[in-house]
């Protein structure tokens, strides 16, 4: 037989969802004598998630419904050590302190996403939606051979649920404040050699901000998507899995800014404008503008083979998908026309800003015999292109528009082998190696400029770019050495992650930046206790990061800068417990303690308000930098500052409460996830200040189990938090995230 079916699947239909998600009813997983095995498939073939030498927060899809988790930008409120932000359309996870604010086509995340073995390349793919989710994986630290690609911080990886026989539903229905309307179904059938599934989902709310010019309410969400997939299994030893799927958002969604702090140099350029920064407040005076230049549209198919020969089984993943968008942000958030971002084309012929396609390819061979050696060879081929088109408009006069074309090709062959020795092979070594080869290219760039503004200026002949090409290479290894304590085991491991270089198409012209590298060590136990009923794991790293890729503001043009700048070391530690301390009564709960910091940052490019340097002008200036006015300020030395999105101490505890009654069941649950303070750049002048989120939820369930209805609240307490928070020309501007949110769900199944 096969031994990998429920890794099948396909990339999900994807849609932007803040920390408000809705919650999907779900009873707790199976009260009995200890809890479930969580099986995960981190090391390419499936492991129990307390066998393996790696640190893997998993999480099961009941487990995803009874918090209110349903999106991957909350998946952060289970996890120690993940930070979510958010920006837009794009999602910037970072994993124990890795990660990337860099958006662009051209650039890439520094955390991996793969949904059932299909590398999602753009930050935007990384919003899913856990609709048809059989578990999710978060596995923390460079991956080295088999995740490898751009995982410098790690990698998510969703697995999707595969079509059964028989015939079996779930469908649901939501109805919550501000008007939010959604549903959800889930719909599979067939037979042991043939079965298909539907999976589709619809949302819809009113915004979460007001617009204190227009008095309306902004940011309001219309989210539909859906996948069909299909598997055809001829015989023991074949199987085949097809899917298509589709998606679109549509609404604003973290497009309407607020501007901050008492640097904000827009309040006393334009007397009397109004510039709020009190929670969910904007001034927006481009409101339509930007509701109608924000949408994503995608689509995507996935193929996945699986033949069982002897010695190894042979699995080829291929995917293609496509996306195109539009954001847009009034970045001054005033009611005044003083600043315009948008990615839009030139006098707004109809075009996508962005567009973008990518193909790839994964074969494996997995060993399958029963002794002590086994094995991996792998390979991954990817093809994407896109075109991206910037529009900045200033004071209604002068658009600068840059049109960009990005191609992209990727190439890697891996390896890995584990041997079991010693007493009863309680002693396991496994050592990994993977080449990884990135080219990238722009092509036919141009800016030019509107004298007169976007709308009515007249044009001026287009500064045209040449075309740039780089090509990187780079030799990643992983080493561990576990042990079996008989309760659990303990491990260490090395591991290498390499991000690709990079083209800024932000700012055309400029030069691609250098791969970053990694090296990570850790220290690791797992440990199953009181008759399987408690899991108890801990783990302590430290990372070596170098020629990381920074990105800052030019204060002259507006546009952003992506230089290696930086080497920091990362130390920390990590635990997490899962127990059923009755048949009734689950706990779960982690910690996470992160120290990073900038070892090496001298002479960086960074953009503070002028006044911070006692510089009356009105505007950011850049030490260093001749069209400053701080261009005879020395470039400031970073070193010892503590790196972005990096919360000392966070952690969550949450609880799951049955009671059974004649007629059903009711299921109490409740979840408290802590952050601590984080700084959102790498000057250390942007803080977040350290919040709590309470998600809660009661349901009842009937003694079918087919009939189900919760009433439930997301950020209970209504916690005022900033999903991000950027320096920008003119000041700072950021966006908050979901205030509270609540609902009724009412649930059938079949």
């Amino acid at each position: 037989m096969l031994r990998s079916k429920s890794s099948l699947g396909v990339a999900i239909g994807l849609a932007l969802q803040g920390a408000a998600s809705t919650p999907a009813i779900a009873q707790a997983p199976a009260a009995g004598s200890g809890l479930e095995e969580v099986v995960v498939t981190a090391t390419r073939r499936e492991e129990s998630v307390q066998d393996i030498p790696i640190s893997v927060t998993a999480i099961s899809a009941e487990t995803l419904d009874a918090f209110g988790i349903s999106s991957t930008d909350t998946v952060a409120l289970l996890t120690p050590g993940l930070t979510f932000g958010t920006q837009v359309l794009y999602a910037q996870p970072y994993i124990r302190g890795i990660g990337s604010d860099l958006t662009s086509i051209g650039t890439d995340t520094s955390v991996a996403m793969y949904v059932d073995g299909v590398y999602q390349a753009r930050a935007y793919l990384l919003f899913q939606n856990l609709n048809n989710v059989e578990r999710i994986e978060v596995l923390k630290g460079p991956q080295g051979a088999l995740y490898g690609r751009n995982a410098t911080g790690g990698a998510i990886n969703i697995v999707t649920r595969r079509p059964e026989a028989g015939f079996t539903g779930d469908i649901e229905a939501t109805g919550g404040n501000d008007n939010l309307l959604a549903g959800k179904a889930y719909l599979s059938g067939g037979s042991e050699q043939f079965a298909a599934s539907f999976a589709g989902y619809v949302r819809n709310h009113d915004g979460y901000y007001e617009n204190l010019t227009t008095g309306n309410d902004v940011e309001e969400q219309d989210d539909f998507g859906g996948m069909v997939k299909a598997r055809w299994t001829p015989n023991d030893a074949n199987e085949l899995t097809l899917s298509v799927d589709a998606s679109n958002v549509e609404g604003a969604i973290g497009a309407f800014a607020s501007q901050f702090g008492t640097d904000n140099v827009l309040a006393s350029t334009v007397p009397g404008a109004c510039f709020p920064s009190d929670p969910h407040k904007t001034c927006a005076d481009q409101e339509q503008r930007v509701i109608d230049n924000n949408y994503q549209r995608n689509r995507g198919a996935t193929a996945r083979w699986e033949s069982e020969f002897n010695p190894f089984d042979l699995v080829v993943v291929g995917g293609w998908r496509e996306s195109k968008s539009r954001s847009a942000i009034d970045v001054d958030a005033s009611d005044a026309p003083i600043i315009w971002f948008a990615n839009q084309p030139p006098r707004d012929d109809g075009r996508p800003g962005e567009t973008y396609e990518m193909w790839s390819v994964e074969p494996q061979l997995i060993s399958n015999s029963d002794g002590p050696f086994s094995w991996l060879l792998g390979g991954m081929y990817l093809k994407d292109e896109g075109d991206l088109f910037v529009t900045i408009d200033v004071l209604n006069t002068i658009s600068i528009q840059t049109e960009n074309h990005f191609r992209g090709e990727a190439f890697a062959a891996y390896a890995e082998g584990s041997y079991a020795f010693g007493s009863d092979d309680r002693w396991k070594a496994t050592a990994g190696v993977r080449y990884a080869d990135e080219t990238k290219e722009t092509r036919d760039t141009s800016q030019f400029f509107y004298l007169g503004g976007f709308a009515n200026g007249t044009a001026t002949p287009p500064t045209e770019y040449p075309d740039q090409e780089q090509s990187w290479d780079d030799v990643l290894g992983s080493f561990s050495l576990s042990y079996d304590l008989g309760f659990g085991n303990a491990y260490a491991r090395w591991a290498q992650g390499f991000k690709s270089g990079a083209f800024n198409l932000n700012s055309p012209g400029t030069v691609g930046v250098d791969p970053e590298n990694i090296d990570s060590y850790e220290l690791g136990i797992k440990t199953t206790l009181a008759d399987g009923r408690v899991q108890l794991n801990a783990a302590a790293f430290f990372y070596d990061y170098k020629d990381i890729q920074v990105q800052s503001i030019d204060s002259a043009s507006g546009g952003s800068i992506i230089q290696n700048a930086a080497t920091a070391e990362v130390k920390g530690f990590e635990a997490d417990m899962r127990a059923q301390l009755t048949d009734r009564f689950q706990l779960q709960a982690g910690v996470s303690y992160i120290d990073g910091e900038y070892t090496d940052f001298p002479n960086a490019t960074v953009s503070v308000p002028c006044s911070s340097l006692g510089i009356p002008a009105p505007i950011n200036c850049t030490p260093g930098d001749p069209t400053s006015p701080a261009a005879g300020v020395p470039k400031p030395d970073l070193s010892g500052n503590t790196m972005p999105y990096a919360p000392e101490f966070s952690g969550n505890i949450a609880a799951i409460y049955t009671l059974p009654v004649s007629f059903g069941s009711f299921e109490f649950s409740a979840l408290v996830s802590h952050t601590g303070d984080y700084f959102f750049d790498p000057v250390n002048r942007l803080e977040q200040d350290a919040y709590t989120l309470v998600n809660a939820s009661a349901s009842f369930h009937s003694l079918d189990d087919r009939w189900s209805i919760m009433l439930w609240s997301n950020n209970l307490t209504d916690e005022e938090y900033l999903s991000f928070l950027d320096p920008v020309q003119f000041g700072d501007f950021g966006h908050w995230a979901d205030p509270q949110t609540y609902g009724i769900t009412l649930g059938f199944s079949f």
